[in-house]
């Protein structure tokens, strides 16, 4: 199996490859682009490879304007830490969207996907990839809690962070308060408006609305303060600070 990776960050890059290669030792990784440029640079030079693995925010751009300009067969598997693009349908077309830091189970079930996609030989990808990465615009507008006897509605516009903890998943209001919901953190990726909600880890979401402090908890990354919430820390993972700030500077 041939593959590219589209990266901006080396170190990033680097991980990525040694997962390909602790799950399939034969595979060979053609090159690492940093770049829109250098990836439509090499697609219209070299040949193409049977998988892509991009991330979406480039240097210079988004991954997508390369399909833009260059045609290929290739299924692509987004590695990624910003959410902004993660559209549910990806999950149901053998291409897949993976958070940072790739979890090797979740790269391992990406590629075998793709796999089957590839043996297809479904000449409608890019059709289908174009149509996939447009954001539908229908973002979740309020969450139902239950109360005891009582159904409380919450506007997302007053949610402060969503965050999980014992199995659970729980809404922090901009009141101070905390309720716990039936969705899982997973199943709102696409539901929640790109532009009001940042998944910062594999635990937390925080959104543009209520008041927050942003430390720096250690050299590369960040933790978040929100007023009333003490039953755990938001903390950025470091694969995703560059992506918050850039979130948090629209």
């Amino acid at each position: 199996m041939r593959i590219v990776i589209i990266e901006d960050e080396a170190r990033a890059a680097s991980y990525l490859e040694r997962l390909i290669h602790g799950l399939y030792p034969d595979a060979t990784v053609m090159g690492k682009l940093p770049s829109v440029e250098e990836a439509v640079a090499y697609f219209k030079a070299e040949e193409h490879p049977d998988l892509i693995m991009s991330d979406i925010q480039l240097a210079d751009g988004l991954s997508f304007e390369i399909f833009e300009q260059i045609r290929c067969q290739a299924p692509v598997i987004f590695t990624t830490a910003y959410n902004q693009y993660a559209i549910q349908a990806f999950k149901n077309n053998g291409i897949d969207y993976l958070l940072k830091p790739v979890d090797p189970d979740e790269l391992k079930s990406a590629m075998d996907k793709a796999l089957r996609f590839t043996k297809s030989n479904d000449e409608g990808l890019w059709d289908k990839l174009t149509t996939l990465i447009q954001p539908s615009g229908e973002y979740r507008k309020r969450f139902m809690i239950s109360a005891g006897a009582k159904i409380k509605v919450v506007p997302t516009e007053e949610v402060v962070a969503i965050y999980s903890m014992q199995k659970a998943t729980f809404i922090h209001t901009a009141s101070g308060r905390s309720y716990a919901v039936d969705q899982t953190l997973d199943s709102l990726t696409g539901q929640l408006n790109p532009s009001e909600f940042f998944r910062v880890s594999r635990s937390a979401y925080v959104s543009v609305h209520g008041q927050k402090e942003i430390i720096q908890w250690t050299t590369s990354r960040l933790k978040i303060e929100v007023p009333g919430l003490t039953d755990t820390e938001i903390i950025v993972a470091r694969e995703r600070t560059k992506d918050f700030k850039s979130w948090l500077d629209q």
